[in-house]
Order: structure tokens, then C-alpha cells, then sequence
């Protein structure tokens, strides 16, 4: 059997390959520790920030508990604001050259970070970690969820006018 060639999966640091088990071909991806990711060097309003990778149970956490809380009418605002806290933590500012500062805590937040930039430093630390954002499985996951939205209110309108009609066929009462 000859060794699969890893084939880069471009803009990420992933790769992808077939492989055989039990005479089936299967397709994988290849993500690599955690340790290997680079930092990320962005700037925004005139400030240098650098993104850090996320460790793993902190990553596990804000994939698992993130995209629920900043749904309107059904996530929580405060434990999204505590799960910004915990991606912000991966955040450092670049306060003088090559000195630079983590963004630990509330006032440092405020003080070096816009409003109009903390979603843009959310979605880097998610990226930069998960590939969630630039690898397209926000899109599919999107695509599912309004799938599954759009199959429950189609299955809620066609009881509700089975209803209806059995209602109108019943004589009324006087």
C-alpha cells in the first residue's frame, strides 16, 4: 500500500488525505495540535493586535455554548458577554512596539478596544482556532438550521389548519 499525499487545505494550516480502512476510501482532514498554530497579526483602528490560539476545553467551550447564546429571544446575553470575556483572553494589544499587552480584564477591553472591533477580534480568535468562520461550516451550519426552522414551522402551520378545519366542520353550538 503506498502513503497517502497530504494535499494543504489552502488558508489554513489543515490538510486533507484519503484513507483506507477495510478496503473503503475515507476522506479526512488533518487539524494540527494546538501548539502548531501561529499567532495572528491584525490591525484595526490604528491599533496592532495579536490573536492567540485558544487552549482546548476553552475552545470546546465556546464552540459548544457561543453561536446558542448570541441568538435573539433565545441566548443569554450575560453568559455571551462571559464567553466574550474568555475569547477576549486571547487577545493581546500592542501597547508600545513589540511590548505587548493580554486583554484580561474589563477595563483593558474598554480601554483598547472599540465597540464597532470586538466582533471583528471575536471572530479572528474563533477563526484562527476552530477554521469555523473562513472554512464555510458557519454557511452549512446556517444553511441546517434554517432548514430545520423552515421543516418545524411547515410541520406547526399544517396542524394548526387540520385544526382549523376540523373546527369549521364541527356545528356550532347555539
Amino acid at each position: 500500500m503506498t502513503k497517502p499525499i497530504p494535499e494543504k487545505i489552502e488558508g489554513t494550516q489543515r490538510t486533507r488525505k484519503t484513507v483506507e480502512v477495510g478496503g473503503k476510501n475515507f476522506r479526512v482532514s488533518e487539524v494540527p495540535p494546538i501548539e502548531a498554530l501561529d499567532n495572528k497579526l491584525i490591525e484595526l483602528s490604528a491599533k496592532r493586535y495579536r490573536i492567540l490560539p485558544m487552549d482546548t476545553f476553552d475552545g470546546r467551550k465556546i464552540m459548544h455554548q457561543y453561536p446558542m447564546t448570541m441568538l435573539p429571544k433565545i441566548g443569554d446575553y450575560n453568559e455571551n458577554e462571559e464567553l466574550f470575556r474568555l475569547l477576549m483572553r486571547y487577545v493581546e494589544v500592542e501597547v508600545a512596539p513589540n511590548v505587548w499587552q493580554k486583554l484580561d480584564t474589563d477595563e483593558l477591553i474598554k480601554q483598547h478596544v472599540s465597540a464597532k472591533d470586538t466582533i471583528v477580534l471575536e471572530r479572528e480568535v474563533v477563526d484562527l482556532t476552530t477554521g469555523f468562520f473562513s472554512s464555510g461550516k458557519l454557511t452549512s451550519i446556517a444553511m441546517g438550521a434554517t432548514e430545520f426552522f423552515i421543516q418545524k414551522i411547515i410541520l406547526t402551520l399544517t396542524q394548526l389548519s387540520g385544526e382549523l378545519l376540523q373546527a369549521e366542520k364541527q356545528p356550532s353550538e347555539k
